[in-house]
Order: structure tokens, then C-alpha cells, then sequence
């Protein structure tokens, strides 16, 4: 699989913006156009406008075109708030690109890589969907984990108290160790340290210890966008 092959970058769904009826609106277009290349480069790592060529090997391929492939999958099933013409458009730029790139695979691969595009697709689109659950779960932690800061404060006596959740998270090495701390002195006590860390304090910090793994706080500090968020936090509980 090591074999250099060239192709272009990938951006298909401007191969297919000719043939789109001309009554569309071009304010539409103009509007998906910068949409799409935006996201595509988020997601691609590379410059949609590029006339590149350079070399790949068959396993790099593999994988580009299965990112590719994926980006105006989900872009076709994604549901958006805006008027139904755009929509309309949207719909269908991003079938015929999904189409167009379904095409070029069919006949630029044999039978064994284009399975392995497809294998990889059906990987990318299970990731996918495991961030879409995580961003839900996320949002649910933290709004968890603010009720829970809220009943500490209220309970701590040290005006201070500070120890918001973003707090906790950006400095999560030692509070963990804090609660460890905190924690195996009561266990020492017990029976009586399991009624004595039955406190608002307490249920917020073994709350901010369970839910957000080992190594997130600090690997969100090296991410430069709010949504690597369910990213780093796929990367830190999922099994490879």
C-alpha cells in the first residue's frame, strides 16, 4: 500500500454547483458556499480552494476520501433553522457532491480499496455519532455540575469558595488529588466518615471526580476551540 499515487484535494460540491438550477438564489449559494468550505476545512485540514496535486499512498487516499465521503454525509443529514429555498439547495449540493464523490471512488479505486473506504466510513460515522451523544452528555454534566457548585456554596461557611467547574476542570490534577485527600481521611473514619461526607461539598467534588476523566482539564487547555471538547473527552473514555 505504499505506492505514490497523485491526486487533486477533494471539495466535489463545486463540481456540481453548474448544473443547479439557475433560479436559485445566489445569495443562498453564496451563503453555503463560505459555510461549506469553512466547515470542510475544520473538518479536512485542508484549503477547499487548493489546486494542489501532490502525492498520497493508497492508505492516505483511503482515508481522505473516506473524510471527504463522511463530511457531505452528515452535511446532507443535517437540519438547520433557515428558510426552505436555502434548505432546498442545501439538500441538493450536498447529494449531488455525496454523489459526485461516490462516482470518482467507483471509478478511480478497485473493488478491495473502495471496501476500505467504505469500512473506514462506517468507523468516521460511529465516531460521529458517539460525539453527537457526548456534546449531549457534556452539556447535561455541566449543568449538573453548576447546581451541584451552587448547594456547596450555600454550604461552605469560607466566602472564597470559588471552585467553579471550569475552575475545577483547568485545574483537575489537584483537585483530584484534593478530593483522594479529602476523602481516604474520612474513609478512615468510617463508619462515621460516610455520614460526615454526606454534605453539598462533598457531592460536588466526587461528582467533578467521576464524570470528567483523568488528563481532560489539561488536554482541553492545549485545544484552541470550545468544540474539541466532546474530542477530548471521546479520546480520554472511549476504547481504541
Amino acid at each position: 500500500m505504499g505506492i505514490k499515487i497523485i491526486c487533486d484535494i477533494i471539495f466535489f460540491y463545486l463540481i456540481c454547483v453548474e448544473n443547479i438550477n439557475q433560479q436559485m438564489d445566489p445569495v443562498y449559494l453564496a451563503q453555503l458556499d463560505a459555510e461549506f468550505k469553512s466547515e470542510y476545512k475544520d473538518y479536512i485540514g485542508v484549503d477547499p480552494d487548493s489546486k494542489e496535486n501532490r502525492g498520497f499512498t493508497y492508505d492516505e487516499q483511503v482515508e481522505r476520501y473516506a473524510r471527504n465521503l463522511v463530511f457531505w454525509i452528515n452535511k446532507f443529514d443535517e437540519k438547520k433553522s433557515e428558510p426552505s429555498k436555502k434548505a432546498e439547495l442545501r439538500e441538493t449540493l450536498t447529494h449531488n457532491a455525496r454523489q459526485e464523490l461516490l462516482r470518482k471512488i467507483a471509478v478511480k479505486f478497485t473493488l478491495d480499496i473502495q471496501k476500505q473506504i467504505n469500512a473506514r466510513v462506517v468507523e468516521l460515522l460511529a465516531k460521529h455519532k458517539r460525539l453527537e451523544e457526548i456534546r449531549i452528555e457534556l452539556v447535561n454534566k455541566n449543568k449538573k455540575s453548576e447546581e451541584l457548585f451552587e448547594l456547596a456554596k450555600q454550604d461552605i461557611v469560607d466566602e472564597d469558595f470559588n471552585i467553579n467547574p471550569a475552575t475545577w476542570i483547568f485545574n483537575q490534577t489537584k483537585m483530584r488529588t484534593t478530593w483522594e485527600k479529602h476523602k481516604i481521611a474520612f474513609d478512615n473514619l468510617s463508619p462515621v466518615g460516610v455520614i460526615m461526607m454526606n454534605n453539598p461539598f462533598s457531592n460536588y467534588m466526587k461528582f467533578m471526580y467521576d464524570n470528567y476523566p483523568p488528563g481532560f482539564g489539561e488536554a482541553l487547555a492545549t485545544r484552541l476551540r470550545a468544540g474539541d471538547m466532546s474530542e477530548v473527552y471521546y479520546d480520554l473514555t472511549e476504547p481504541w
